[in-house]
C-alpha cells in the first residue's frame, strides 16, 4: 500500500520507507543478463522528497531497486538558520550493500546530491548500507554512482559503488568521510576537485577498498588534508597496457592548495596497480606546492606481476619541490615481478623527502 504525504507525516518518528511509496526492489539482472524489474525511480524520488520535507531518514529494505533516471537530493535551498526547516539533512540507509542495491539502468547519475551555494554545515547528509550498481555492468560514459556537489559534513559508510564510469565524483566537497566500503570495477574509482567554491579539503577514507577500477583508482585535484587510513588501493589500471601513463592507483595534483598538509596515507595496503605509479604526486604551480607536507606512514607497496605493474611506487613529479615524509613503509617485489633499475620504489624528482 502506498501512503500519501498527509498520512505518512502522522507516523511520528518513523523513518520513511521506500516500499510505502511504491518501490518494489525486484530487479534481477546479472552480468550476463539484463534482467527485468519494476522501475522504482518515481517511488524512490517521492520518498526522498518527503523525507526531506519532514526531516526524516529514508530506509531501503533488502531488494534491488531499478532506476531509470537520477535520484536527486536537492538541498540547494538550505539556509544557515537553525530554525528553518529547510536545514534538515537526510540519511539514506539500507539493510547492507550486499542485499540492498540501487541498479542504475541509464547512463547518468545514480544518486545526485546537490548542496547549497554556501556549502556550510547545513548541507550534510548520510548514506549507509547501500550498494550502487550500473545495471548493465557497462561503465558507460556519463554514468556516476554518487555525485556530490557542495557537500559538507557528509558520512558515507558501509557502501559498494561499482560498474560506473565514475564510482564517486565530487565537486566542492569538504569535511566529510567515507568508511568501510568498496569502490570497484568502475572506469575511474573516485575524483574530487573544485567546482565554484572549495578545493577538496579535510576528506577522509577509512577502511575503504579502492580496487579493480579499469583506468585509475583515484584522482585528487588540489586537495588539502586528504586522509586515506587503512583499506587498500589495489589492482587498478587494468587496461592491458603496461605502464600506461593514463593509469595509476592514486593521482594527486597540487596538494595543499588550502592548507599546510596535502595527503596523509596511514596503514594502507597498495598492491598490483598498473601504469604510471601507485601514488603520483604532481607539483607544478605555486599554490601550496612548495609548502605542504605529504605523509606515508606504515603503508605496504607491492608489485608482484611481470605482466602488470607500476613504473614507480611513489612518484614525486613536477618542476617545483614538494615535501614528503615516508615512515615505516614497506616496499617489496613479489612473485613473478622482476626488479628493474629504471622502476624505482620512490622517484623523488625535486621533492624534499624526510
Amino acid at each position: 500500500m502506498s501512503l500519501t504525504k498527509a498520512t505518512y507525516s502522522m507516523i511520528d518518528g518513523a523513518p520513511v520507507n521506500v516500499r510505502d511509496f511504491g518501490a518494489v526492489g525486484d530487479w534481477n539482472g546479472t552480468q550476463s543478463s539484463p534482467g527485468t524489474g519494476t522501475d522504482d525511480t518515481i517511488a524512490i524520488q517521492a520518498a526522498i522528497d518527503h523525507a526531506i520535507a519532514i526531516g526524516s531518514g529514508l530506509f531501503f529494505p533488502p531488494g534491488r531497486y531499478r532506476t531509470t533516471a537520477p535520484l536527486v537530493i536537492d538541498r540547494s535551498s538550505n539556509t544557515e538558520d537553525p530554525t528553518d526547516g529547510a536545514m534538515y539533512g537526510i540519511a539514506l540507509t539500507g539493510a547492507d550493500p550486499a542485499s540492498c542495491q540501487i541498479a542504475s539502468d541509464h547512463n547518468g547519475v545514480c544518486i545526485d546530491f546537490r548542496g547549497c551555494a554556501g556549502a556550510g554545515w547545513h548541507t550534510y547528509f548520510t548514506l549507509s548500507g547501500l550498494g550502487l550498481l550500473k545495471a548493465n555492468y557497462g561503465r558507460n560514459a556519463g554514468s556516476i554512482g554518487l555525485q556530490m556537489d557542495q557537500s559538507v559534513f557528509f558520512d558515507i559508510n558501509n557502501f559498494d559503488f561499482s560498474f560506473f564510469e565514475y564510482g564517486i565524483y565530487g565537486t566542492d566537497c569538504l569535511s566529510g568521510s567515507f568508511s568501510t566500503g568498496t569502490i570497484r570495477l568502475n572506469n575511474y574509482g573516485f575524483k574530487f576537485l573544485k567546482g565554484t567554491r572549495s578545493h577538496p579539503n579535510n576528506i577522509s577514507f577509512r577502511g575503504v577498498l579502492t580496487l579493480n577500477n579499469q583506468i585509475y583508482g583515484g584522482s585528487l585535484i588540489k586537495p588539502s588534508e586528504f586522509n586515506y587510513i587503512g583499506g587498500s588501493i589495489e589492482s587498478n589500471g587494468y587496461t592491458g597496457i603496461l605502464a600506461d601513463p593514463n593509469s595509476w592507483g592514486l593521482y594527486v595534483e597540487q596538494p595543499g592548495a588550502e592548507g599546510s598538509v596535502g595527503i596523509n596515507m596511514t596503514g594502507t595496503y597498495i598492491e598490483n596497480n598498473n601504469g604510471k605509479a601507485d601514488v603520483w604526486i604532481v607539483a607544478t604551480g605555486s599554490t601550496g606546492a612548495t609548502t605542504s607536507m605529504n605523509t606515508f606512514t606504515g603503508c605496504s607497496f607491492l608489485r608482484f606481476s611481470n605482466l602488470r605493474y607500476v613504473t614507480n611506487n611513489i612518484l614525486l613529479d613536477g618542476a617545483n619541490p614538494s615535501k614528503v615524509s615516508i615512515s615505516g613503509c614497506g616496499f617489496k617485489d613479489y612473485s613473478t615481478y622482476v626488479s628493474d633499475a629504471t622502476r624505482l620504489w620512490v622517484a623523488t624528482g625535486n621533492a624534499q623527502v624526510y
